[in-house]
């Protein structure tokens, strides 16, 4: 699920909600994330924050999988003035830590949403 919110300042945020329900497949995957990544082209990138909520996402780390999120997770945090990503677990910290530092994006990961839309207000008041 994809909305579009507005913060204090004007600023506005585009908030990805990840769904529990697994993929098929590799192929569904690419699928359902170049769709995403075209929605979001649609809604504008610049001078907009990202909030990605995984907390339902089911836990996955099978090799083609992680390929498969290297290859597409620049590309759906590519343009935003910053980027939250929250999470349920501390297993699922720990990943999107790793994905996070990997791919050389900086993020704030957090467990507590109210931590990143603090995250997001701060850098709003800047503009």
């Amino acid at each position: 699920m994809l909305t579009q919110e507005s913060l204090l300042l004007g600023s506005s945020l585009i908030r990805l909600v990840r769904t529990a329900a697994p993929f098929l497949d590799l192929s569904d995957a690419r699928f359902q994330y170049s769709y995403v990544i075209a929605r979001l082209d649609r809604h504008g990138r610049d001078g907009r924050f990202l909030l990605v909520d995984l907390r339902s996402a089911p836990g996955r780390n099978d090799p083609g999988f992680e390929q498969l999120m290297q290859e597409l997770r620049p590309k759906v945090f590519r343009g935003f003035l910053r980027v939250g990503l929250l999470t349920s677990t501390a297993s699922g910290t720990l990943q999107v830590m790793r994905h996070t530092r990997q791919d050389g994006v900086d993020a704030l990961i957090s467990s507590k949403e109210a931590d990143l839309l603090a995250f997001f207000r701060i850098a709003g008041s800047r503009k």
